[in-house]
């Protein structure tokens, strides 16, 4: 019986060492997760950054009021309409 006493206890220890591993794996693990998380947030905006600035001046002028374009056939048409009349 004093076999199976020693076997209980050494199992229990075992047990106990392997629950505390656990924790820190799982405590490194967070450490691990918020590390990644703050420097892939820094370097992907910092990555697309100049594609946002991009996209935004794109955006700024297609969205004027009179495009360049435009403004150039209004007054072409204006001036056939003048020539016509």
């Amino acid at each position: 019986m004093s076999g199976r006493l020693i076997f209980e206890k050494q199992r229990e220890a075992l047990i106990s060492q392997v629950a505390q591993s656990m924790e820190q794996i799982i405590t490194n693990l967070n450490i691990l997760n918020r590390n990644m998380e703050s420097f892939i947030a820094v370097a992907v905006g910092k990555e697309f950054e100049s594609v946002s600035t991009l996209w935004k001046m794109f955006h700024d002028v297609l969205s004027k009021e009179e495009p360049y374009f435009l403004s150039e056939e209004t007054q072409e048409a204006g001036q056939n309409e003048e020539t016509q009349t």
